[in-house]
């Protein structure tokens, strides 16, 4: 929509074969170039990708059957995939925004021992909000030539809930944790 011009001129981009039931979901990437878009169909945990890149035409990276949650845009061009496919606890692809692909994407951080809930890539490293059977934790992952250099677990309470992982700009984040005291 343009604002300014009635409803009437406006074009529809995405969700014209949407099933009866979905939600959608809109957000512009840290970058402040590129949107993502996710259409979650019905309430089974399953989700269309679309990105659309500046300058250029919505694309769409992920259907229901290929496990993609959710896609985020990292330093240097990358665009970072959570997927359950052959993964229960989930794990993170990379690809890039400039040849956007999943099944060119590659595994970057596979499964482990925790659900992974929430991720958040900073400019040499993602963060991760995992879910370890009822308390959760969460871990700071360093990369060295595409693969893992580092893991660390960040200090919280013993028995707590992580939550809403902030990116501050650098390596920096905030993020929530909820215990009972």
């Amino acid at each position: 929509h343009k604002v300014g011009d009635p409803i009437t001129k406006d074009k529809l981009a995405l969700g014209k074969d949407s099933p009866r039931i979905a939600q959608w979901e809109l957000k512009t990437a840290d970058d402040g170039k590129t949107i993502i878009a996710r259409m979650e169909i019905g309430d089974g945990d399953q989700w269309d990708q679309y990105l659309l890149p500046a300058g250029g035409a919505w694309k769409q990276i992920a259907a229901k059957d290929d496990g993609v949650k959710e896609m985020k845009v990292g330093d240097g061009g990358a665009l970072y995939l959570l997927s359950s496919k052959d993964a229960p606890k989930r794990k993170i692809l990379k690809s890039t925004l400039a040849a956007p692909s999943l099944e060119k994407a590659e595994t970057i951080l596979p499964e482990g021992d925790g659900v992974i809930d929430a991720f958040v890539p900073t400019k040499t490293r993602i963060y991760l909000a995992e879910g370890m059977g009822g308390p959760s934790r969460i871990r700071s992952v360093t990369f060295a030539n595409g693969k893992i250099a580092s893991a660390a677990t960040l200090a919280t309470p013993a028995i707590s809930a992580v939550d809403a992982i902030v990116p501050l700009g650098g390596d920096d984040v905030a993020f929530s944790s909820e215990s009972f005291t």
